[in-house]
């Protein structure tokens, strides 16, 4: 009797051990890499109150490799898990801050692809950008898509200082196959862009449409007028280029009454080195310059003339008008005369060629600023004097 009950509780020990080695076998403990799990950045309102926002992050997601029984780790996915990263109290300029992760109870974690993640702060900035309309896929010869009105001609732009600081303009593409003859309102979206006419991301818009009111116009072609002043030069040879017509687009009764075009004067008595300068055609209203009218710019070509540079400081400037019951003295500084002239000439300059003088004649006591007055000995074109001031303090003897 005793030897089958031993047998009966032996048996049942062998197959509660089997039940266990089965059990075993068919959920075993193993290892997964559960990828892609998010970084939730909290408290950023934080930053803003401190006029600060998140520029960059080196990381948006991170992925974990867990431990456990089959039976858990196959039903764990990367929404189980709370990736947080706090940016309270953060500094402008690159914060590296500690990872904090929950789990689900029944697995554990053997390792994290990083510990860590790289925020770069800014300055959070709004500033108003103008608006700037772009016609595309405009192919006709005898019209072109006019801007009649902008509901808005500027937009502000928020965000980090770095980024607002690259947008040049904010884009209006208007679809010219949407333009008719007939006034029309077009709704158009506003991309922040860089001088290249790159999109910069990352910015808010306070808006981000505006509404552009269009129409077809005709275009003429006509001839241009520039009248120029101080070509002629003693010293210097100037000459120059411009274009010798204009393409206008406009109503139909304004463009018959245009056989030609003005410009504004230009002035070149003031250019003493190779330049390009705008041309500003005087049209009447209505009437605006055609995209495809090419640059409207005057090439003026200076020859004959070079430039030198000489540095002086404050004990190389004569005081001019001193009397006797007041002492001038003059403060520290570094002046710079940019001379211009004849090759042959400016080869021949020395230092002591030039003198530099401040009047103080009509100065009571105190502190002033004065204007430097550089003569030379030679001629020359033209003498840029920097700074062209100076400070002067005048005291009683």
């Amino acid at each position: 009797m005793k030897s089958n009950r031993f047998n009966v509780i032996l048996s049942l020990v062998a197959a509660i051990a089997l039940w266990a080695y089965v059990l075993g076998g068919l959920n075993p403990s193993t290892t997964q890499v559960i990828r892609n799990i998010p970084i939730t950045f909290t408290n950023e309102a934080s930053l803003t109150e401190n006029g600060l926002v998140v520029l960059e992050k080196n990381l948006e997601s991170i992925n974990i490799t867990i431990s456990g029984k089959r039976s858990a780790t196959s039903k764990v996915k990367a929404e189980n898990f709370k990736v947080m990263a706090d940016l309270e109290g953060l500094k402008n300029g690159e914060n590296v801050i500690r990872l904090s992760v929950e789990k689900p109870d029944e697995v554990s974690i053997e390792s994290v692809s990083s510990e860590k993640v790289t925020v770069t702060i800014d300055n959070l900035v709004s500033v108003d950008k103008t608006v700037k309309p772009i016609i595309t896929n405009d192919t006709s010869d005898d019209t072109e898509p006019a801007i009649v009105q902008l509901s808005r001609e500027k937009v502000t732009v928020s965000g980090a200082e770095s980024l607002v600081n690259q947008i040049q303009y904010l884009a209006a593409y208007i679809d010219a196959s949407k333009v008719s003859n007939q006034m029309k309102a077009l709704t158009v979206e506003l991309i922040p862009e860089d001088k290249n006419g790159e999109k910069v991301d990352g910015v808010k818009l306070s808006q981000k449409s505006i509404s552009v009111t269009t129409i077809t116009m005709s275009k003429k072609t006509a001839p241009l007028s520039v009248p120029i002043s101080g070509q002629d030069h003693s010293i210097l040879e100037r000459e120059v280029s411009v274009p010798k017509t204009i393409t206008i687009k406009g109503p139909d009764e304004k463009l018959e009454a245009i056989d030609s075009v003005d410009c504004e004067k230009v002035d070149l008595t003031e250019v003493f080195e190779t330049t390009t300068i705008a041309l500003t055609p005087i049209l009447p209203d209505g009437v605006s310059v055609a995209s495809d009218s090419g640059e409207l710019v005057l090439y003026a070509t200076v020859t004959g003339a070079e430039s030198t540079k000489f540095t002086f400081d404050e004990n190389d400037i004569v005081m001019e008008g001193v009397t006797e019951d007041l002492i001038p003295t003059i403060a520290s500084c570094k002046v710079t005369v940019t001379a211009t002239g004849k090759a042959s000439v400016v080869s021949e300059l020395d230092s002591s060629d030039f003198t530099l003088s401040a009047d103080v004649s009509e100065l009571d006591e105190g502190k002033h600023t004065v204007a430097i007055v550089c003569k030379c000995k030679k001629t020359l074109a033209d003498i840029e004097v920097s700074p062209a001031q100076v400070s002067i303090d005048i005291s009683q003897e």
